[in-house]
């Protein structure tokens, strides 16, 4: 029964995702966006049905259940001319009997951003017109100041922390959970918000998986001190289809993945990564369009990906991720 649900769900989501890309506030929380785990990128980010490793947290929580054994991954990365800077950090932790537990953060700054101002004669701020008689009013004869000067930086640190839990209900199907703790700060000011997530892993067929993770239900609130403007994260859908195969004749495995995310009207990702003797992975992919490729290599229970993602207009960028299991 759970299956025909599963099948059901993907066919008709992709006609009903109107429901869900709300643009009012579609930009919000967008650190959260970024993508995590080189293996994961290198694909263009079609992981939601494979999402087997730490980084499932992110991905889709239904796929924690399929640790089956305790693993920490990390990712840093610059971009942008090294002006963003990335990081992700993740633990998994499954038990014999009460599922898997996992923690991670996520965290997105760009520190040191130039702040401009006016500076008088004697070294203080003022206003940017040449106040003569300093009441704080523009007078006809005191012109604007065209020309302002860097008066100091700020920084603009994004955060989230992810408490998970993953829990396989039967052999073929599986569930998880999402509590994000968000936290930005730019400047001076700072905010605040708690979302939830829930993601569901089944196994259709020998190595045919469908996932879905439902994001930010209900929709997120982030609240700002001050003025306690509140940015809100609209619900969005993550679904994907991964197949997985051996092939015997060249020692190797191979995984062809595909997911849509509604958070941003409807963007397709596209992926395929291909293992040889379980040491060597190469990988490919389509992240909305944009081309992506990667490799990784496993000795013993330690792993190394590396993810090159193509973009037009932004620059081209470079991740790398490690993990270890034990």
């Amino acid at each position: 029964m759970y299956k025909l649900i599963l099948i059901v769900l993907l066919i008709v989501l992709p006609f009903y995702t109107p429901i869900f890309a709300v643009t009012e506030y579609k930009y919000a929380g967008e650190f959260l966006n970024v993508g995590v785990g080189a293996r994961a990128l290198g694909m263009g980010g079609a992981f939601v049905a494979v999402a087997d490793d730490a980084t499932a947290a992110y991905w889709s929580p239904g796929g924690l259940s399929h640790l089956k054994s305790k693993e920490f991954t990390f990712m840093y990365s610059q971009q942008f001319d090294n002006f963003v800077k990335t990081n992700f950090i993740s633990y998994a932790h499954p038990t014999s009997k009460w599922g898997t537990f996992g923690i991670s953060w996520l965290r997105l700054g760009v520190e040191d951003i130039p702040k401009t101002g006016f500076i008088d004669a004697n070294g203080n701020l003022m206003q940017d017109f040449n106040d003569k008689n300093n009441d704080g009013i523009k007078d006809p004869d005191e012109l604007y100041i065209e020309r302002p000067t860097i008066v100091g930086t700020f920084d603009d640190v994004e955060n989230g922390i992810f408490l998970s839990y993953g829990l396989g209900i039967t052999k073929h199907l599986s569930t998880g959970l999402n509590m994000k703790i968000i936290r930005q700060s730019l400047s001076i000011h700072s905010s605040s918000g708690v979302g939830f997530d829930i993601g569901i892993m089944s196994e259709l067929f020998s190595g045919l998986k469908i996932g879905l993770n439902i994001q930010d239900i209900p929709k997120t609130n982030i609240t700002w001190d001050l003025t306690g403007h509140k940015d809100v994260i609209p619900t969005s859908v993550r679904l994907g289809v991964a197949y997985k195969g051996d092939i015997s004749s060249l020692k190797s495995v191979a995984v062809f993945s595909w997911s849509m995310d509604t958070k941003y009207d409807t963007t397709m990702h596209y992926g395929v990564e291909w293992w040889l003797m379980k040491a060597l992975a190469l990988r490919l992919g389509l992240d909305d369009g944009r081309l992506s490729a990667g490799a990784g290599l496993k000795i013993a229970e330690f792993q190394v990906d590396y993810a090159f993602i193509g973009h037009e207009d932004i620059g081209n960028t470079h991740r790398i991720s490690t993990s270890v299991r034990f």
